[in-house]
C-alpha cells in the first residue's frame, strides 16, 4: 500500500522510491536494480515494528481459537455446556472418535485430508444424565440423540 492521504503525496512517495531504485540515474529501473531495491524493501519490511505487531496479534488469535476449539472436542466441556444449555455446535470429530472410528491423515496432490474408518464394531455412546427436564427442547432432542443420551420424551 502506498502511504499518503491524497494523490499528490502518493505520487511524491512513488517518485522518491523510483529514484532510490534507479541507482544509475538513467530513468529506467533495470532488472538488477529492481532486485536490489526489492530485496532491501523486503528486508526493511520484515524488521518493521508493524509487521512484528501483526504477527504477535495473529499468534494470540490462533491461541484463543485453539482454546475455544477445545470446548468442542473434550467430553467434559461438552457435558458442561449441554447441562448449562449453551451447547451451540457438536464436533463431528468428537462424535466419530467416540463411536469407534479411527482417523487417518491422507495427502494427495498436496492436499491433506482426514479420513475416518471403522476400527471396531460400533459401540453405543455412554449415556449421562442432566438434571432438570427444562433442558430438553426440540434442539436438545437432536443433540441428545447424536450423543446417545435418552431424551425426555422417549
Amino acid at each position: 500500500m502506498v502511504p499518503g492521504h491524497d494523490a499528490h503525496e502518493r505520487r511524491v512517495y512513488l517518485e522518491d522510491q523510483f529514484a532510490i531504485a534507479d541507482q544509475d540515474g538513467n530513468g529506467v529501473v533495470d532488472f538488477m536494480e529492481f532486485v536490489a531495491f526489492y530485496t532491501q524493501a523486503l528486508h526493511d519490511s520484515r524488521k518493521s515494528d508493524l509487521v512484528h505487531e501483526r504477527r504477535r496479534k495473529t499468534q494470540e488469535q490462533r491461541a484463543r481459537r485453539r482454546e475455544r476449539a477445545l470446548k468442542y472436542v473434550q467430553a467434559d466441556a461438552l457435558k458442561t455446556a449441554l447441562a448449562a444449555g449453551t451447547l451451540q455446535l457438536l464436533s463431528a470429530q468428537w462424535l466419530l472418535a467416540r463411536a469407534g472410528y479411527a482417523s487417518t491423515v491422507v495427502e494427495r496432490r498436496g492436499i491433506t485430508k482426514t479420513k475416518w474408518s471403522l476400527r471396531e464394531s460400533p459401540q453405543p455412546l455412554p449415556p449421562f444424565q442432566v438434571r432438570g427436564s427444562s433442558l430438553m427442547g426440540s434442539d436438545d432432542l437432536v443433540i441428545a440423540s447424536l450423543i446417545g443420551r435418552p431424551s425426555a420424551g422417549a
